[in-house]
């Protein structure tokens, strides 16, 4: 990839994370089941942006920053994986927790507060992939393929 082709694929992969945030906040909510977020580092895109080895991403912004980035989307799809284990989980109802919806409102403040976490995380990737950016860009046109 050239210069003008890694900024692209690194502002897709900012972007598909925000659509990623996106669909986590829309789940806690209920307005959508989480059945679409693809939590497998290797199968999600963003996960094959990181780790397509064509891009040559670690050794245009080093080994450092790769560690980084790699660690902190490693914490991201924990914590993804913690709020979608809470809303996937069909918990017996008793007639009255099923008249007040205790365990259902319970379970959805818990994915909330867990969300919190996860958007921490998230802050802290995006601080990550800017700061790749502005290497990549820095980096002149000889580095990339």
């Amino acid at each position: 990839m050239n210069k003008k082709e890694m900024l692209e694929a690194l502002l897709n992969a900012k972007n598909t994370h925000k659509v990623q945030m996106n669909t986590v906040n829309l789940s806690i909510k209920g307005k959508i089941l989480p059945d679409n977020m693809i939590l497998d580092k290797e199968i999600c895109s963003f996960g094959k942006w990181l780790y397509d080895d064509k891009s040559n991403l670690k050794e245009l912004v080093g080994s450092l920053f790769f560690k980084k980035l790699d660690e902190e989307y490693i914490r991201w799809l924990n914590e993804c994986g913690k709020i979608f284990k809470i809303l996937s989980k069909n918990e017996k109802t008793t007639l009255l927790s099923s008249i007040f919806k205790k365990k259902e409102v319970m379970k959805f403040e818990k994915a909330t507060i867990y969300y919190e976490q996860l958007k921490n995380t998230s802050n802290n990737l995006q601080r990550v992939l800017m700061s790749c950016e502005r290497r990549m860009s820095a980096l002149p046109e000889s580095k990339f393929s």
